[in-house]
């Protein structure tokens, strides 16, 4: 239903109540991609600033004390102290996606988090590591919608929502964490040299993150 007044509850409002939550407590979103792995040990090192045993998560309240009011204001701590990365991510509500780990060629992995919740699927394979002629046939043109360059479908795409954490202050802390955790131009070298063995990309780019596989 259009009509911002309107009460009927047999009426849609999702969007409506969309909207009002997005106006009061300023809960926004904003994609994050890249055509590289991450490193796996240097990704973990994000995980851990992840507030999923925060003692003092951001309530409703806080965020909406602090959202912007000109779409061009950067948020400003009651403090005045420069914002660092633990502190954008607290005010992450949730976060999911496709994930590219450094240590499989192969594995499609999915980044799932939702408030303490946090998980690490295996999705299976990327569709580039399977030859075309297996890819199901009515699914070809969809599939190929997520291709790009010489690496197909392997990829991060990760969307953060929380509150006011398409601001500039908060998203580049995040994005530029995520940016540290890419293979750099050496690490990606040696992904490519050795990218055919399974073994050698294990040793060569460990990892502890545990990994769900999905059934």
């Amino acid at each position: 239903c259009k009509d911002a007044d309107c009460t009927d509850p047999s009426h849609n409002h999702r969007a409506k109540d969309a909207t009002t939550a997005s106006t009061r407590f300023g809960v926004t979103s904003f994609v994050y991609r890249a055509r590289k792995p991450f490193n796996p040990e240097r990704l973990t090192l994000f995980f851990k600033q992840l507030p999923l045993e925060s003692e003092n998560p951001i309530t409703l309240l806080d965020a909406a004390r602090s959202v912007s009011v000109g779409e061009d204001e950067s948020v400003e701590s009651e403090s005045g102290e420069k914002t660092d990365l633990k502190d954008a991510l607290k005010r992450l509500v949730r976060s999911k996606g496709f994930l590219w780990l450094a240590n499989s060629d192969i594995a499609a992995m999915y980044w799932s988090h939702s408030g303490r919740y946090f998980e690490v699927q295996c999705l299976g394979r990327w569709w580039a590591s399977i030859p075309q002629s297996d890819w199901p046939k009515n699914s070809q043109k969809s599939i190929k919608q997520d291709f790009e360059g010489s690496e197909g479908d392997r990829r991060q795409e990760l969307v953060f929502i929380g509150f006011d954490i398409n601001n500039p202050k908060y998203k580049n802390e995040i994005v530029n964490g995520l940016n540290q955790c890419l293979l750099d131009d050496s690490e990606w070298a040696k992904y490519n040299e050795i990218r055919g063995n399974v073994s050698e990309l294990r040793e060569a780019f460990p990892s502890r993150i545990p990994i769900q596989i999905m059934m």
